[in-house]
């Protein structure tokens, strides 16, 4: 009797769909959302469903997780697949990253697999700077069968590359190709990230012809973490130091914490950075510097439309273009001022005023 249940039970394991007997590991984010939390082991991933939520179970419970909040998948069935994503939680070379999950593909049939790959290659791309590739890959999945998913939209990517790089040139072809598209959002977001891209490469006039894209205000939600959660150098202490008017002090600090703020205070960060460039670069006569405080001004602007200052941002980009005799740049910034903020009597006032002083 012992020996019959013992066969029995056997052959009900032998049974069990693959999915039982798994052999895959999902590794989340940390509490610090860099670093790796605990991983589950012994899973099977059996979907990457259209809400871009990661599948997978231990045979007895189902789990759910945002993609965002997924930091390495081993898949046994795809070893490339698996390879890709442990180069890419080393931090390995995002273009070696981005051949590797295109690899991958060959090994992977399944529709949620390929959008599985699709978004961990846009992930990649997007975390290493290759904004070309990100941007390419964003733009095919927002324009899939005409959908402009909401969710997709939420994933533009966020970073560029070094100016004068092949990555950011691609990237800017391929958003003035989809500036005028008939989706108002994803105008919006295409124009926000050109604008960006090009503001990078230095191009300020050329960027502030896409300011304000139009459309509803879409949160952009990079898939993974883009800033630690540490404060190293607070804003009450950068502030202090403008207010005192040690402006190169509080540039040196400002620029070595802004990559250690938290989301919530960068938009406050780069204000008093750009304020302090643009004080110091006019003081100096130094145009470099009024330069480089028109770009982060614009920055907030562009990214943090809903920033309590990024009308203030916009009018002062546009006061770094009159110094540096860029007249039909600050007649831009100003109008839009006057556009955009027009029930802001006093910000209203201050860009009447500005352009009076450019028609001077």
């Amino acid at each position: 009797m012992r020996k019959t249940a013992a066969i029995l039970a056997i052959q009900c394991l032998m049974a069990l769909p693959a999915w039982a007997q798994g052999t895959d590991e999902v590794t989340p984010y940390g509490a610090d959302g860099k670093n790796a939390g605990i991983p589950f082991k012994a899973v099977s991933v059996t979907d990457f469903s259209r809400e871009y939520k990661l599948e997978f179970t231990d045979g007895t419970r189902t789990y759910s997780k945002p993609i965002k909040e997924v930091r390495q998948i081993k898949l046994t069935s795809s070893a490339d697949f698996s390879k890709a994503e442990e180069m890419a939680a080393k931090g390995d070379d995002g273009a070696r990253v981005v051949a590797q999950y295109k690899r991958a593909e060959g090994q992977m049939s399944g529709a949620w697999q390929k959008r599985l790959i699709q978004i961990r290659r846009l992930q990649a791309a997007g975390n290493s700077g290759l904004v070309g590739i990100a941007v390419d890959d964003w733009v095919k999945l927002a324009k899939e069968n005409s959908k402009y998913d909401p969710v997709i939209l939420a994933l533009a990517p966020t970073t560029v590359a070094i100016k004068g790089s092949e990555e950011n040139k691609k990237a800017i072809d391929i958003l003035k190709a989809n500036a005028e598209s008939q989706n108002a959002n994803f105008k919006k977001l295409v124009r926000d990230l050109l604008m960006n891209v090009l503001t990078a490469e230095g191009r300020a006039e050329e960027a502030a012809v896409y300011a304000g894209g139009g459309g509803e205000t879409t949160t952009v939600n990079p898939i993974g973490p883009t800033h630690v959660v540490s404060t190293v150098v607070g804003i009450a202490a950068i502030n202090t130091l403008l207010a005192a008017k040690k402006y190169d002090d509080c540039i040196a600090q400002a620029k070595a914490g802004l990559r250690n703020f938290r989301d919530a205070d960068l938009p406050d960060a780069l204000y008093i950075l750009a304020q302090a460039q643009l004080i110091r670069g006019k003081e100096s006569k130094d145009q470099a510097m009024i330069g480089e405080a028109g770009l982060n001004f614009m920055r907030i602007y562009t990214f943090y439309d809903t920033y309590s200052r990024a009308g203030e941002a916009l009018l002062n980009a546009g006061i770094a273009c009159q110094e540096l005799g860029n007249k039909k740049a600050a007649m831009i910034a100003f109008s839009k001022v006057l556009e955009r903020y027009q029930n802001n009597a006093e910000l209203a006032k201050r860009a009447q005023a500005c352009i009076g002083s450019l028609n001077k």
